[in-house]
């Protein structure tokens, strides 16, 4: 019997961002940061940035700030009201394939 790749749906896709926290999804773009560095939704001076802070100033300014960090993803936000959400979608289906 020939098993075949599993299909995810866009609701099972969304469920990956909308069901995390903040802090859940910033960790999940340094998880995979060169899969959303390679689609435009971070830049390498944003991601240094990021990666130089410590734990506890990250979650401060998570906390603080409507769009912390990157100008293209807002981790605030859910995945339909993301303003580049064709490509966060992509940059979700390639992570969860």
């Amino acid at each position: 019997m020939v098993h075949l790749p599993r299909k995810t749906t866009g609701k099972e896709i969304a469920a990956q961002w909308d069901g995390r926290d903040s802090l859940g999804r910033l960790q999940m773009i340094l998880d995979k940061r060169d899969l959303f560095w390679s689609l435009g939704l971070i830049t390498k001076s944003e991601l240094e940035m990021v990666m130089a802070m410590p734990e506890s100033g990250v979650e401060y300014i998570i906390n603080r700030e409507d769009q912390p960090f990157f100008t293209s993803v807002n981790l605030k936000q859910d995945l339909d009201v993301q303003s580049h959400r064709e490509k966060l979608l992509a940059a979700l289906r390639a992570a969860f394939l």
